[in-house]
C-alpha cells in the first residue's frame, strides 16, 4: 500500500495547481477587466501606492495562468502569494474565518505549497527543465 501512494506523490500538486490556477484567473481577469478603480480604490484606502492595484490584479492572472500550465511554477506561486499576505496583513487580519480571510488563507497556503514543492509530474516546468 505504501509503495502505491509513493508512486502518486509526483501527481499531487496537479489538483492543487489547477484549483488555484482557476480561482486566480477568474479573479484576476474580474479585476483586470472590470473592477480595477474600486480595487484601486481600496488599495489607496488601505494607505498603499496606486501602482499596487494593476500589479495585484495582473499577478492573479498571469500567475494563475502560469501555476495552471506548469511553468514557472515556483516564481508563480510566489508572486501569487504576495498579494493574499498583504491582504491578511494590511485588512482582514481581524475579520473572522468565515467573513474575509478564509480565501486568502487558503490561497496563501496553496501558493506557498507549491512554491516549496513544485509543479509535480504533469508540467511544463518538468518537461522544459527537468
Amino acid at each position: 500500500m505504501r509503495a502505491f501512494f509513493e508512486r502518486l506523490r509526483p501527481f499531487a500538486p496537479l489538483p492543487l495547481r489547477l484549483a488555484l490556477a482557476v480561482l486566480l484567473c477568474v479573479y484576476g481577469y474580474k479585476l483586470v477587466t472590470r473592477d480595477l478603480a474600486s480595487y484601486q480604490a481600496q488599495i489607496l484606502a488601505w494607505h498603499l501606492p496606486k501602482w499596487v492595484a494593476p500589479a495585484g490584479a495582473w499577478s492573479a492572472l498571469v500567475g494563475g495562468t502560469l501555476l495552471g500550465l506548469g511553468f514557472l511554477t515556483r516564481l508563480a506561486g510566489f508572486g501569487c502569494a504576495l498579494f493574499p499576505a498583504a491582504i491578511l496583513l494590511r485588512a482582514n487580519l481581524h475579520s473572522p474565518i468565515d467573513g474575509g480571510i478564509d480565501r486568502a488563507v487558503l490561497i496563501l497556503a496553496g501558493c506557498i505549497a507549491l512554491f516549496l514543492s513544485g509543479a509535480g509530474r504533469f508540467s511544463l516546468d518538468r518537461k522544459f527543465f527537468g
